[in-house]
């Protein structure tokens, strides 16, 4: 089974990509719901075209959660960067890449979200930003791919994107730790 999972600043669209991915919403939290903001990791599955399935994680965005985000990416074979279209690369963009790359994630999908709300010179100005700062960050070719999860512009080719992504990568190595999530005594 394969593992892929979100990572990017708060309100980029992460829980709405997954749900318009696989039609589960991962905010299963009342004060996820009220306060429409991911707390905990959420878990969803894609079902592959050879139906096979796909994992995937939802990790919270803001920086008080960055803790819970890091337990949700330790194992991911492909994690999906979302950077909004209207705000652009952003700080937790950042620092979840660079929690991307110190996890070693082995392939990034650059997934420009909300370009339903933006003229489309905006959605690839942003993506063209963000494939350059993944290059620097991650020195792996990025796939990058424009969507909305509103209108599903966009969800197919993302689809085919992941399964491409994941049938041609190599099982991923797992590390000489691993995250702990808690301890009890």
């Amino acid at each position: 089974m394969y593992i892929i999972g979100t990572a990017g600043h708060v309100d980029h669209g992460k829980t709405s990509l997954v749900k318009a991915l696989t039609g589960k919403n991962t905010d299963s939290l009342k004060e996820e719901q009220r306060r429409k903001l991911t707390i905990d990791l959420g878990f969803a599955r894609l079902t592959a075209p050879d139906g096979s399935c796909i994992g995937v994680v939802d990790v919270p965005g803001h920086e008080r959660f960055i803790r819970n985000m890091a337990s949700g990416i330790w194992a991911l074979q492909c994690a999906l960067l979302v950077v909004a279209a209207d705000d652009g690369w952003m700080t937790q963009t950042q620092d979840h890449a660079l929690l991307l790359k110190g996890m070693d994630v082995p392939a990034i999908i650059a997934v420009i979200t909300k370009i339903d709300l933006v003229s489309k010179e905006r959605s690839l100005a942003v993506c063209a930003d963000a494939l350059s700062r993944c290059n620097k960050i991650f020195s792996i070719p990025c796939a990058s791919v424009l969507v909305s999860a509103t209108t599903l512009e966009g969800m197919d080719t993302l689809r085919s994107t992941i399964f491409e992504t994941l049938k041609r990568g190599e099982p991923r190595a797992w590390p000489s730790c691993m995250y702990i999530d808690r301890v009890f005594s």
